[in-house]
């Protein structure tokens, strides 16, 4: 029994060095975080859609990265972005933060992926901020570009864009040409900003839903070209400001060939502009605007909304209440 009890002591000594020195080898592979500075999904990251996608952060904004790797369910630690990182596997998530003691006031700047589909998730603002504690909006273009003409990436509607007040053209031209783009994130911004989503989606072929557009007080140029090409477009957010400002508008969902009705409830469509070509090329036949109750042929804001050029003749326009103001052909 002594012989036993000690060869039985003996195997577990054994096992208990061979799985540290296991540990400490797969740590030193993967470079694995054994801190508890372990990464969470409100943090801004990629997550792999395909193994061996590669993603180059931009390497002037003192950011650092942590992999997820999700072969071995651990963590990397954290490291300095200075070159495109390799995600190995389908599953496989990279974080990005700044680093601490640091900050950003705008990125301006494109994350650039190549070789296998991503999703795109967590909080904007860890970008500017180490904790991403802010929700304030950073510089004028702070966020423009961001993902512009990345064609790999896939989904973005777990991206976290808190800013309630915007500046000019922080999310233009966002998502500009990311023609693979299926899913957009929230945007709960009221308090708008001179070109704030300037072409944010512009080129989105893929995009079937548009997100919700809560504002009720408009800026100068905030939706333009906001949609332009989207030709997967389906449905339209409701469009509830009442006045409406210089090329607020314009362009907002021309091309959107797929799109059968939009209601736009403005009752002063006299800014300049404001409704130019922003349905041009938008739907061949059947499709519906429909508009404030208040809305007669003689308001003055109907001469802006028929005119032709603005809502094609091929689209009806009729009240909230059902009233077909013209039919279209």
């Amino acid at each position: 029994n002594f012989a036993i009890g000690f060869l039985n002591g003996e195997t577990t000594v054994m096992r208990k060095m061979l799985t540290k020195d296991l540990t400490l080898k797969v740590n030193n592979l993967y470079n694995l975080n054994i801190s508890n500075d372990i990464p969470t999904d409100d943090i801004f990251h990629f997550t792999a859609l395909q193994a061996n996608a590669q993603i180059a952060a931009p390497t002037t904004k003192n950011l650092e990265y942590c992999i997820y790797h999700s072969s071995e369910d651990a963590y990397g630690s954290w490291t300095d972005n200075n070159a495109a990182v390799t995600l190995s596997a389908a599953g496989d998530k990279i974080y990005f933060r700044v680093k601490t003691g640091k900050s950003n006031s705008v990125i301006n700047s494109t994350f650039t992926i190549s070789d296998g589909n991503v999703s795109v998730g967590g909080n904007v603002m860890y970008l500017l901020n180490h904790n991403g504690t802010t929700v304030t909006m950073g510089n004028n273009n702070c966020f423009r570009s961001l993902f512009a003409s990345q064609t790999k990436l896939i989904y973005a509607e777990d991206l976290i864009l808190p800013a309630e007040t915007l500046t000019n053209y922080c999310y233009g031209q966002m998502f500009q040409s990311c023609s693979s783009l299926e899913t957009a994130p929230a945007l709960p911004a009221t308090n708008l900003a001179a070109n704030c989503y300037y072409s944010m989606f512009s080129g989105c072929s893929n995009l079937k839903t548009a997100p919700a557009l809560p504002a009720t007080n408009l800026a100068e140029s905030c939706y333009y070209q906001m949609f332009l090409s989207c030709r997967s477009l389906e449905t339209a957010p409701v469009l509830n400001a009442a006045t409406l400002t210089a090329q607020c508008y314009f362009k907002m969902f021309g091309n959107c060939n797929k799109l059968s009705s939009v209601t736009m409830l403005a009752t002063d469509a006299s800014a300049y502009q404001c409704l130019d070509s922003w349905l041009q090329g938008a739907s061949t036949s059947g499709a519906i605007l429909t508009v404030n109750n208040v809305i007669t042929t003689s308001h003055t804001a109907w001469s802006t909304i028929s005119n032709s050029k603005n809502t094609p003749s091929n689209w009806t326009i009729k009240k909230q209440d059902g009233t077909v103001l013209r039919q279209g052909n």
